[in-house]
């Protein structure tokens, strides 16, 4: 839902830029969860760090659900489906969405996957701590992140300008380099 937000707020040429802020929002979690998640969990348990960062997030998406209203849309013609098996079917049938939905995927299993790995590597390899290695993780990856988000939204407006293939070269540049 907030891609779609962004996309009704943001003119094409800004939109990559503030997706590109938006992504930060990620970082901090990242940041605020590896760091204080740690802490937590070292102290109280790991149920206890789910329910502590769990309950704010219940509480952010009521008050999102109270106070953001959706823009108003254009209505389809009459006689248009859009239901959505056909809506999901026919964007399928798109190649350039299933190469997306594909390299997505790929991105989101590694960085998943080195994101549940990399804090017991730390404690076991290199005898960290529980808060050590969160503390660790969370500076180099938020960090990264969050100039990677910012810098790199920032440049793919710019690089669009030129030629609209940078809205998938850069992404995929990105992965391929991370």
């Amino acid at each position: 839902p907030s891609h779609a937000l962004i996309a009704d707020y943001f003119p094409p040429e800004q939109r990559s830029t503030a997706l590109g802020i938006h992504g930060t929002g990620t970082q901090f979690g990242v940041l605020i969860g590896m760091i204080g998640g740690a802490v937590i969990a070292e102290h109280l348990g790991w149920r206890a760090a789910f329910v502590i960062f769990g309950l704010p997030g219940v509480l952010v998406g009521l008050l999102i659900a109270l106070t953001v209203r959706e823009p108003a849309r254009v209505t389809a013609a009459a006689g248009t489906d859009l239901s959505f098996t056909r809506t999901v079917g026919a964007i399928w049938k798109l190649p350039a969405f299933r190469g997306i939905a594909f390299a997505a995927a790929l991105t989101a299993m590694s960085g998943y996957g080195l994101g549940t790995w990399s804090p017991s590597f730390l404690m076991r390899v290199h005898g960290l701590s529980l808060t050590e290695a969160g503390l660790m993780l969370g500076l180099v990856g938020s960090l990264g992140g969050l100039v990677g988000a910012v810098c790199g939204g920032a440049l793919c407006d710019r690089l669009v300008r030129r030629d609209q293939r940078w809205q998938l070269r850069l992404p995929a540049i990105g992965a391929l380099v991370s």
